[in-house]
């Protein structure tokens, strides 16, 4: 059936609004120096927060590097080879890097450099780089939010090391994230009396709140040993003007993973440090649970609380455990992910399955429900009448297994799934406004190697998913040229049913340095970039018949689970594309 009982009920609830015929797309302004911007959230006032990629003129240390390393010659090898095939002469040779520091002006010298120090990203002897950092933007301009990087003390600028993520921002312009420390290039003497390079961090990652001001305050894991880790995956502001930050922190050492501490970490072949660094990143280390920090309205933090798990911990279960939390609203319902164990469960089947669900009372109920062991899945946003929306891996009746977004009216017990634009489609729903529409992205092409995705909007009640594409003109309204955006994304719904989101784009390429790119005939080349895009809804609009091949709005019957009693079920002791750990 399309509508429950109570989904009709919540569609007279929201019966205020309408689906916008048209959508007027704005590119937000992004910075120079990077190829790719990405929004996440945004506020009710037009500010946002993203994310960038790519970006020029990565800084290179060449100062320690051994260009002898099998590592690198093989790689030159490799890169050689590939332009051979491509009937291309290599333009650099390992002593031109060595040498003369040719990554300054050898666009393919550099992105091989960059190439090399990715494939050795597990390795604590080689520089630490990351591609891409942490933006706000309003209407008229885009900045970097710088959280944790510091001044290289090796080479000009900032050390590009760390990973950076703003995650939420409040109407009054708060913003929550996360980060990891920056990476310092030391020297270690090891058991054989050698001398070597190492890049070491102090700590795995830390939760921050950016005040409107700029201020930081950094939220602190509850176990700190080791470094610790900490998250801000959402903030809510309450009615007293305080604030309510929710994500995930450190809680203890997992038994296995200080066992494979102590065993490995004794300061013989690389430091203690490094040792530490390539535990946590190689294995679960840390029991980590869903947290939420309390702040007043000067930013002190007075009250933190450990969440906790959907599952007990067996006796004999020594590895870690981890749960998160990825949305809150202004009630304080959290929503996010925990492990469970499920009626395919046994004593031979550890840690449980990792679910969606919502954490409420000092408990964990996963919502939808579970009816088989690989259901995993992520609660990722939920508005202010306690409905909540997420993704869950599913298995489709026909049509083997594929992810399912869906939506949970927590007050009146009912359950949807939100299907794709064809069976099997895989769905990522990202957010939910007041107004009861969801917005997210979903596979477009069906049958082929490399399934695109492409951004819908999606009403409670009405179960129908619409391309958001088609809301879109025909033409460039300045131009009169075909519309040269197509919206891949829609990470945020604000209330008025903006949309915040990531459109792609065909530009002139560059290269790693920033340059335009030719071909080997001289002729400039083009390529797909991503830029952050607000779309407006357009009082009156119709939806423009386009010459091309249409996208159809594609309607689906939605599977409802009707009159569910969540309490029931079983209590057995992270909102968008975001990391968790």
């Amino acid at each position: 059936m399309k509508r429950t009982i109570l989904a009709a009920s919540i569609v007279a609830a929201f019966s205020g609004q309408a689906l916008a015929a048209t959508y007027q797309l704005t590119e937000l302004p992004t910075m120079e120096g990077v190829k790719h911007t990405y929004v996440v959230d945004a506020n009710q006032n037009g500010d946002a927060i993203g994310q960038t990629r790519g970006v020029f003129k990565l800084p290179i240390d060449l100062s320690y590097l051994d260009f002898e390393d099998a590592a690198l010659t093989s790689l030159y090898d490799q890169v050689k080879r590939e332009f051979e095939l491509s009937d291309k002469t290599i333009t650099f040779t390992l002593d031109d890097i060595k040498n003369n520091n040719g990554i300054v002006t050898n666009a393919d010298a550099h992105t091989f450099m960059v190439r090399y120090l990715n494939n050795q990203a597990a390795n604590a002897q080689v520089q630490k780089l990351s591609d891409g950092f942490a933006i706000s933007f309003s209407a008229q301009h885009a900045a970097e939010e710088i959280l944790f990087d510091t001044e290289s003390t090796d080479y000009a600028g900032l050390t590009r090391s760390v990973q950076n993520y703003l995650n939420a921002i409040t109407n009054d312009g708060t913003m929550v994230g996360w980060g990891t420390a920056p990476y310092t290039k030391t020297t270690f003497t090891n058991s054989d009396d050698k001398e070597i390079y190492q890049f070491e961090t102090p700590w795995f990652s830390r939760g921050v709140v950016i005040k409107p001001n700029g201020d930081r305050v950094i939220l602190e894991p509850a176990e700190t040993q080791y470094g610790g880790l900490s998250k801000a995956m959402d903030i809510a502001k309450l009615d007293n003007g305080g604030y309510l930050v929710v994500g995930q922190s450190s809680i203890s050492v997992s038994v296995s993973g200080q066992e494979r501490y102590d065993e490995l970490c004794k300061g013989e072949s690389e430091s203690v440090a490094v040792c530490r660094w390539s535990r946590q990143r190689s294995e679960t280390f840390y029991n980590a649970n869903a947290y939420s920090w309390k702040l007043d309205s000067d930013f002190n933090v007075i009250e933190t609380k450990d969440l906790g798990l959907g599952v007990t911990r067996f006796d004999d279960e020594e590895n870690a455990f981890v749960s998160g939390a990825l949305a809150v609203n202004k009630n304080g319902i959290v929503v996010g992910f925990s492990p469970i164990r499920t009626t395919e469960t046994n004593d031979n089947e550890k840690n449980g399955q990792v679910v969606a669900g919502y954490f409420k009372d000092g408990t964990f109920t996963a919502a939808p429900t579970v009816k088989r062991y690989y259901e995993s899945g992520r609660a990722v946003d939920i508005n202010d009448h306690n409905v909540m929306v997420g993704n869950q891996y599913r298995e489709i009746p026909n049509n083997g297994r594929s992810t399912v977004g869906f939506y949970v009216d927590l007050d009146n017990n009912v359950e949807v799934d939100i299907q794709g634009y064809f069976l099997g489609s895989d769905v990522e729903v990202r957010s939910i406004n007041n107004e009861g529409f969801i917005v997210g992205q979903a596979e477009v092409d069906k049958n082929t190697s490399n399934r695109r995705r492409e951004a819908f909007i999606y009403q409670v009640g009405a179960e129908k998913i619409t391309n958001i594409n088609t809301l879109l003109p025909c033409k460039d309204p300045a131009t009169g040229e075909a519309f040269r955006y197509t919206l891949a994304e829609a990470n945020k719904i604000t209330d008025g049913n903006v949309i915040y989101g990531s459109a792609t784009k065909t530009i002139e390429k560059r290269n790693s340095l920033g340059e335009v790119v030719y071909n080997v005939d001289g002729v400039k080349e083009f390529e797909s970039i991503v830029v952050p895009v607000m779309l407006t809804p357009v009082a009156g609009g119709q939806v423009e018949s386009c010459t091309a091949a249409e996208i159809e709005p594609y309607e689906r019957q939605s599977a409802s689970w009707g009159w569910l009693s969540l309490m029931l079920l079983p209590l057995v002791g992270w909102r968008r594309l975001r990391q968790t750990h």
